[in-house]
């Protein structure tokens, strides 16, 4: 039996959002992503940049470690998130401002606004560190708090239907909790998703990859820094639970549209959202596409 091609997370998530998008992109290539108009272009490739750039730099610049140093019930919490701050603002920060400076300098006063919500995220970085300071070293807690190795994840489901599908995915940021004995994945966003659903299937299949990798229980967390700085938190058992009701359900369905083809009565159905339709990359190729089918 031929085996079915592999679903990345991306496209899973946006099987969520539009179920005709996903087929297109499927099928077709083109872009998958629906953002909206007032999002700047590039600021989300920026902004994982920057904040790859600043724990790699606490993870190798002793100076992070030795803010860290004494006792853990005696760390100044308001200190540490300043000097953390101030540091990587001038090993990270500041060069890369001057250097944008140079170039573009009508996109220095957002740049700005982009530090401003980095550093509330170092306010959430440091507040972990603290707290996993009461189970390790000053010189090791960074590293086993934020482990930057880069992992890529398969997993082969078994679907309702008793038939079979890998999702591939690759994450970039994973945390430990020491309270917790947990492992968390983080993933960082500019501004929210246009649909919050869709986001939180993306980070349960991460969550759920890992956690068979790794077998111990995995959380998640979403943070935004735009408008307002928010972090969404998911426990392990919620997004398990996910899988189970709806993700595996949604995989079967994904299998049964890519059966479909032009001229097939029943398409893959039109999403549920329409407000994602003015915002969809493939608007035109969609309403060509479907409504020729559809009137044939």
């Amino acid at each position: 039996m031929a085996q079915n091609p592999s679903f990345s997370v991306t496209k899973v998530k946006v099987a969520f959002e539009c179920p005709r998008l996903f087929y297109l992109g499927h099928k077709f290539g083109g872009k998958l992503m629906c953002n909206s108009p007032e999002k700047t272009l590039g600021i989300g490739i920026t902004y994982h940049g920057l904040a790859e750039k600043c724990l790699d730099a606490m993870r190798h610049e002793p100076k992070f470690s030795e803010f860290l140093e004494g006792s853990p019930e005696q760390i100044n919490q308001e200190k540490l998130n300043q000097q953390i701050k101030n540091l990587l603002y001038e090993l990270i920060f500041l060069p890369y401002l001057r250097e944008i400076k140079k170039n573009y300098h009508k996109k220095v006063d957002f740049l700005l606004k982009l530090w401003q919500g980095l550093t509330s995220l170092i306010d959430d970085w440091t507040t972990l560190l603290i707290l996993n300071r009461h189970f390790c070293s000053a010189d090791k807690v960074i590293k086993k708090t934020f482990i930057l190795q880069e992992y890529v994840l398969k997993y082969n489901f078994k679907l309702p239907n008793n038939q079979e599908q890998i999702v591939r995915g690759k994450l970039d940021s994973l945390i430990f909790n020491f309270s917790r004995n947990r492992l968390a994945v983080v993933d960082y966003k500019t501004y929210p998703a246009s649909n919050a659903i869709a986001q939180f299937v993306q980070v349960a299949l991460y969550s759920y990859m890992l956690q068979q990798t790794k077998g111990i229980p995995v959380d998640a967390q979403v943070s935004y820094i735009f408008p307002n700085l928010k972090t969404d938190f998911y426990s392990w058992e919620k997004l398990e639970e996910t899988i189970y009701q709806s993700i595996l359900y949604k995989l079967q369905q994904m299998q049964e549209w890519l059966t479909w083809e032009s001229g097939d009565s029943e398409p893959p159905p039109a999403t549920i959202h329409p407000h994602l339709c003015n915002l969809c990359p493939q608007k035109r190729k969609c309403q060509s596409f479907f409504e020729n089918t559809e009137a044939s």
